[in-house]
């Protein structure tokens, strides 16, 4: 098993090849567990912040590849405009309160 430093590091890789901006987010592991934390942006002009199906479909992918990580177990993700409502993601505007 990986120490948490090492899985934060694959993660933050896996981010990185889904052009995600890790400056702005908070990678963290404790145990089985990965926290993702922060506000989610993109690099570069494949995917827009603002088109939902894109970056819906771009979240899944990596919740896909960090599941796949060796010894994580689970994965919590606390953005700021994103959340995971029964099971989908949406915009943090179109969840319920």
């Amino acid at each position: 098993m990986q120490k948490p430093w090492e899985t934060n590091g694959v993660i933050r890789r896996i981010l990185t090849l889904n052009w995600v901006d890790i400056d702005v987010l908070l990678v963290n592991t404790v145990k089985n567990t990965v926290f993702i934390k922060g506000d989610l942006r993109f690099k570069g002009r494949l995917i827009q912040d603002d088109d939902e199906p894109a970056v819906i479909e771009k979240l899944e992918k990596i919740e896909g590849m960090i599941m796949d990580v060796d010894g994580i177990e689970h994965l919590r993700w606390e953005l700021k405009d994103w959340r995971v409502e029964e099971g989908k993601w949406k915009t943090a505007q179109n969840t319920r309160d």
